[in-house]
């Protein structure tokens, strides 16, 4: 029933009935009822609110604050589609809370800033380190999307430079849409750091252009030219190797296939055949919908061919732990990560102040180098065999 209350309500915002219904419901004594209303406003495009709203949030923002019950995420999340300045004191007192969890000090810190608006010196100072700390994915990725947000003045653009060589490709590419305002200056500067960045080889050359484009020609071509022509040559010839081999698929023997994934570090994280375990996609069927050519491809580039539901997630939870894995099930009180080792983890919504997916794969690249080209073969026209 809240369901369709919620679908309701989010659906007609703007009116005064709708509005009135979310007043309502903040004030129900059902805990999910609440959560319900702070959905609601959390979930809309744009930034409706009533003013009979915010005393009512404020109310329970002190409330879940305190520990003594609600949802501080997502009552955080729903202040960030209201005016930030009725909340001003508390989300402060939140962000500076070195006693919370860092999720949740980024979270009050992104509900108490709007997109645009300028980074004070302690905010920018707190989001830089966690950026480029040891922080959990989660972490670092949040911190990246606040900084890439918000105005930020020469110098802080200056100092955000070191940052860049050793951020990971979603932290990267948060931070390059600040690389379109830059000056030529402080272009300069970046680029020299981006080059040396490990999630460079994942950004296609027109990317890195797009992001660069106030950086003059001339100086483009001397510090990110090389660079960038070096990491597409590297994937041509991948995709050269994948049509290459796409070509000879069928040499694959069949039989000698399954001997190949069984001694392989597929099997570790698939299941086939009777083969493998389960952290993966299953692959007991995959010849019904991907033929050798997408096999391979899967293989050779796998960040481009992520399985749908079995991208990378990170999952935060309130006593500071962080679960790295696939998703499983995503039921109404808890998600099911299969982590790493293949292990099946229930945590509950409750439990979770973040959650972040990852632009790459759980399978490694250059996985077909353990493979002679004959194997490579042999294993493909198995898998495909598996209708």
């Amino acid at each position: 029933m809240l369901k369709v209350v919620a679908e309701v309500a989010g659906a007609h915002l703007t009116k005064p009935q709708a509005q009135g219904l979310v007043t309502r419901l903040l004030d129900h004594p059902s805990a999910l009822a609440r959560q319900t209303a702070w959905r609601v406003i959390s979930g809309q495009a744009g930034s409706v609110f009533h003013a009979d709203w915010l005393p009512r949030v404020e109310k329970q923002l002190g409330i879940a604050a305190a520990g003594a019950g609600g949802d501080l995420t997502l009552i955080l999340d729903a202040i960030a589609k209201l005016p930030a300045k009725s909340f001003a004191a508390a989300l402060q007192a939140l962000s500076n809370d070195r006693e919370r969890p860092l999720p949740v000090r980024l979270r009050a810190l992104g509900a108490a800033t709007r997109p645009g608006e300028p980074m004070p010196a302690e905010s920018f100072t707190l989001l830089l380190g966690l950026a480029g700390g040891d922080a959990s994915p989660t972490v670092r990725v949040d911190a990246a999307r606040l900084l890439a947000r918000a105005r930020l003045t020469k110098d802080q653009l200056a100092s955000l430079a070191p940052l860049l060589a050793t951020a990971g490709a979603i932290e990267l590419g948060e931070l390059l849409r600040l690389a379109r305002r830059l000056e030529p200056a402080i272009g300069q500067q970046w680029a020299a750091q981006v080059v040396k960045s490990p999630a460079f080889a994942a950004l296609e050359e027109s990317t890195v252009r797009t992001s660069f484009q106030t950086l003059p020609p001339a100086d483009y071509e001397r510090i990110l030219g090389p660079a960038a022509r070096a990491v597409a040559a590297q994937n041509d010839q991948k995709k050269r190797k994948l049509e290459t081999l796409a070509a000879a698929a069928a040499q694959g023997r069949s039989a000698e296939g399954r001997a190949v994934y069984a001694a392989s570090a597929c099997a570790a994280c698939h299941t086939a055949g009777g083969l493998g375990r389960a952290m993966g996609p299953d692959l007991s069927h995959i010849g019904k919908i991907r033929g050798p050519r997408d096999l391979l491809e899967s293989i050779l580039l796998p960040n481009a061919t992520i399985a749908r539901d079995f991208e990378t997630h990170v999952i935060e939870t309130g006593d500071g732990q962080s679960h790295m894995g696939a998703i499983k099930n995503d039921g109404a009180e808890s998600l099911v990560l299969i982590d790493l080792a293949g292990v099946e983890k229930p945590i509950p919504h409750a439990q979770i102040i973040g959650r972040t997916t990852l632009a790459t794969s759980l399978m490694p690249a250059g996985l077909e180098q353990t493979f002679t080209e004959q194997q490579l073969l042999d294993l493909v026209a198995w898998l495909a065999s598996l209708k």
